[in-house]
């Protein structure tokens, strides 16, 4: 399926946060056009180059539709081909971004989502299923995320390297079986 075109459910191509020197915090691609770390790294150091200094939210960077906004010490993106509705991305940004107020306790900043990068993978995955767009209800994302935390299946600090090591090789056998 072609995740460019117009009509398509593929709404998002990347969610990026970097902090305030540009440095990747995390980011999370859903299409194939960065293929490889070295690109991605060069996307996101011009794209930060481009935004550190606007006060705006919407921007066209190389031909993507770019939503962003500067927290305290983080900048987060999302990154959209041209033809996407800029009101849906923006309202999908907001509730993301209320959605990791709640988790975070109204502290969005780099030591905090550093510390917590478990759970802001999962807000992620609970509002984004290969860039289709799931859910824009902060307390919804915000409420499944708890749920898996509280239930166990998160916190990867506290399992033993084994137990990690088998529950990601779960996952990823999961993800190609797909």
């Amino acid at each position: 399926m072609d995740h460019h075109s117009p009509l398509s459910l593929y709404s998002v191509d990347a969610l990026i946060i970097l902090d305030s020197d540009g440095k990747r915090i995390l980011a999370k691609y859903f299409t194939q056009e960065y293929k490889g770390a070295r690109e991605q790294n060069e996307f996101e150091k011009q794209l930060f180059k481009q935004t550190k200094k606007l006060n705006n939210e919407l921007i066209m960077y190389e031909g993507k539709l770019v939503i962003y906004q500067n927290i305290v010490d983080v900048f987060i993106y999302v990154i959209a081909n041209q033809y996407q509705n800029e009101l849906m991305l923006c309202n999908f940004m907001n509730s993301f971004i209320d959605a990791l107020n709640i988790l975070l306790k109204n502290q969005v900043e780099k030591r905090i989502i550093m510390d917590n990068m478990d759970v802001v993978f999962l807000a992620i995955d609970e509002c984004l299923d290969e860039g289709i767009i799931l859910d824009n209800d902060a307390t919804q994302i915000s409420n499944r995320v708890s749920k898996k935390a509280n239930n166990g299946d998160m916190n990867i600090s506290e399992q033993s390297f084994t137990q990690a090591f088998f529950n990601a090789r779960d996952q990823i056998a999961r993800s190609l079986l797909k």
